[in-house]
This record gives structure tokens, C-alpha cells and sequence, in this order.
């Protein structure tokens, strides 16, 4: 299992080590975790300077919905854990190899 914050050898690997940095830099490993984020317009339309604060940290520009699919991905780790993320990550890539 790949130690925390290491994406390596998935396909995404870059934008989602790109947002965990990102989101670890503006320290909002908190605010996702708790249930305050975009609420019912999903990241894609949401207006929180946190999640600004966060975007401005990273070096990937995102469509919205590539920031949706990454911020979801941390949002998972926020509220689960690492091992809880990399334990559904490896049962997908067997599912779907």
C-alpha cells in the first residue's frame, strides 16, 4: 500500500498528488472533513474561499469538473482516512483490471 499522500502508479496520479499537497498547503483537511463543503452544488459550483485558497495552491488547472473529481478523491481521504482510500482504490483497480 502506498504510504499517505502518494498516488503513485494511477492513471491520476499528478492532479491528485497536486491536490493533496494543495489542500494540506492551505491546511483544509478539516473543513472537508466536515459536512460544510459545496453542500447540494458539488464542487463544481461551489463559492468557498477555502476551496479558493486551495485551488490557488495548485499548479494543475482543472475544468470544474476535473477539481470536482480530484476534490471528491480528497474529500474521501478527509473523511475516511488513507488506508480506508487505498483500500477502495486497489479493490476498483482488481474490479476493473
Amino acid at each position: 500500500m502506498n504510504k499517505q499522500g502518494d498516488f503513485t502508479d494511477y492513471e491520476d496520479s499528478n492532479d491528485l498528488t497536486d491536490a493533496y499537497n494543495a489542500v494540506t498547503r492551505a491546511d483544509a483537511w478539516e473543513w472537508l472533513r466536515k459536512d460544510t463543503t459545496p453542500g447540494n452544488n458539488g464542487f463544481i459550483f461551489c463559492t468557498d474561499p477555502v476551496l479558493d485558497k486551495i485551488s490557488s495552491f495548485m499548479k494543475v488547472e482543472h475544468s470544474g469538473a476535473s477539481m470536482s473529481h480530484v476534490m471528491r478523491h480528497m474529500e474521501f481521504i478527509a473523511k475516511e482516512g488513507w488506508y480506508a482510500y487505498m483500500s477502495q482504490r486497489i479493490k476498483l483497480s482488481v474490479l476493473n483490471a
